[in-house]
């Protein structure tokens, strides 16, 4: 009887200990995993400016969807990211620049489990190396993860980018501060919901008609991101602020530039 109960606790304790495994290794943010998935960017703006004591304010939306696939080969990572689609509108008095080139853009890059990208390359639909505006949201879609991070861990990515707009060259520094805000569920799966504080300065330097010009400003951002506990984007809230200051000395010209975007993106079934 006593060995019989014996075996009985041992048999117990073996069900309790397989039980509790999974949720013990949920307990703590897991590193990206691979994954096959369809992803929807939707972003709005509003750009205010004062030229001449008139103020101008334009709105603007985007509309890309992107497929993303990570593959696993060893503990090595590759990431490809192709822009299946994108529209665009503005309701600035200039011309729509044409953004049909960027479909079939692709994002190849190998990474680490948190997200950290080693090498990377973005080409166009030829295969030949891109510059395009889109290319950067690319580099920058999946969020830096602290792996093994528990609720209320906090870390820190600094990113760097260079961009044309407008004539102008165009770099973007920023630091963002990561909080593991908890745990959610998102269609019954259990994911982790991080938080992002970020803060950077802008500059540049271009040239418009003969006019030489300086760039130079403040941006701040605020930021929701969900993820599976398999380590798979399931969606993401971003909203930022730009302040910046035009310069341009052969015109005695101070244009004050504000800049407010919000950003969703969202798994697609």
């Amino acid at each position: 009887m006593l060995a019989h109960r014996a075996r009985s606790f041992a048999v117990l304790a073996t069900l309790t200990a397989l039980l509790a495994s999974p949720l013990a290794a949920q307990s703590s943010l897991a590193g990206y995993g691979p994954v096959s998935a369809r992803y929807r960017m939707l972003s709005t703006g509003q750009s205010s400016q004062i030229m001449m004591g008139e103020t101008q304010v334009s709105d603007s939306k985007s509309d890309q969807v992107a497929t993303l696939i990570i593959s696993k080969t060893g503990s090595a990572l590759t990431q490809v990211m192709t822009l299946d689609s994108v529209a665009t509108s503005n309701t600035a008095p200039v011309p729509m620049p044409d953004v049909s080139s960027a479909i079939g853009m692709k994002f190849t890059g190998t990474m680490d489990v948190d997200g950290k990208v080693a090498t990377s390359a973005v080409t166009d639909k030829t295969g030949a190396p891109s510059t395009s505006p889109f290319a950067t949201n690319m580099r920058s879609f999946l969020p830096r993860l602290k792996v093994g991070a528990t609720a209320g861990s906090s870390w820190v990515d600094s990113l760097t980018s260079v961009t044309k707009q407008n004539g102008a060259d165009v770099t973007t520094k920023t630091v963002t501060t990561y909080t593991l805000a908890g745990d959610t569920t998102v269609a019954g799966a259990r994911a982790w919901k991080i938080a992002s504080m970020s803060t950077g300065k802008v500059t540049g330097t271009g040239s418009q008609q003969g006019a030489d010009f300086t760039i130079g400003g403040t941006v701040t951002g605020r930021g929701t991101f969900v993820i599976s506990v398999a380590g798979v984007l399931f969606g993401v809230d971003i909203a930022s602020d730009v302040n910046m200051i035009v310069e341009v000395p052969m015109a005695s010209m101070t244009i004050p530039i504000t800049q407010k975007q919000t950003t969703k993106i969202s798994k697609l079934p």
